[in-house]
């Protein structure tokens, strides 16, 4: 298990809630992953080791209630290509774009039409989500990772979904696919 000492900002963090209820099991069995949310470390906020996230809103919570707690797995990856300067940049413009935005449940359907078509071998991907109003919180973590230095082939990856398209189980196939994030840690109980 982590700390938050072991942290830098612009960690990504893809979690599995097992507490989170009839909302965590619908995310689990909709997008057939275990991973239920997705966050990305910002460092200090009031003193106060934090996230960037997508709840009912768009905010900043204390890592330490994931990491302390047995009900909540993760993995957290770090970019290793980008110097602290350009993660900074990259965090601060995905805070002023989400900053406070409200939460996108309806965006939520679409991905019970996406798991729909994916049985019958259809990519959806990609796709346009006819819900797209609010947002999630694997879309903030995928609009960061689009904030990062690019190469041709994170460019690619990345370009398999769009921000409306994107859910936390994504989100960990993106950073194992990445060739420019390494895991870093990972707890499952």
């Amino acid at each position: 298990m982590m700390t938050a000492d072991e942290f830098l900002p612009g960690d990504v963090l893809v979690l599995n809630d097992r507490r989170g209820g009839w909302f965590s099991s619908t995310q689990r069995l909709v997008t057939g992953m275990p991973f239920t949310h997705s966050a990305v470390f910002v460092g200090d906020v009031l003193g106060i080791p934090s996230v960037f996230e997508a709840r009912e809103v768009a905010t900043f919570y204390p890592v330490a209630n994931y990491l302390g707690n047995p009900n909540v797995d993760y993995v957290v990856y770090r970019p290793v290509l980008a110097w602290a300067g350009e993660k900074g940049e990259a965090l601060r413009g995905t805070y002023t774009r989400f900053a406070a935005s409200i939460y996108g449940y309806f965006q939520l359907v679409w991905f019970l039409w996406r798991r729909f078509w994916e049985i019958f071998g259809v990519d959806m991907r990609n796709k346009k989500n006819h819900f797209p109003l609010g947002d999630i919180c694997s879309e903030i973590v995928y609009r960061y990772l689009w904030a990062l230095p690019q190469t041709s082939e994170t460019n690619a990856i990345l370009s398999e979904w769009n921000d409306n398209t994107v859910h936390s189980g994504d989100i960990n196939v993106i950073c194992c696919r990445l060739p420019t994030m390494v895991k870093i840690g990972e707890s499952y109980r």
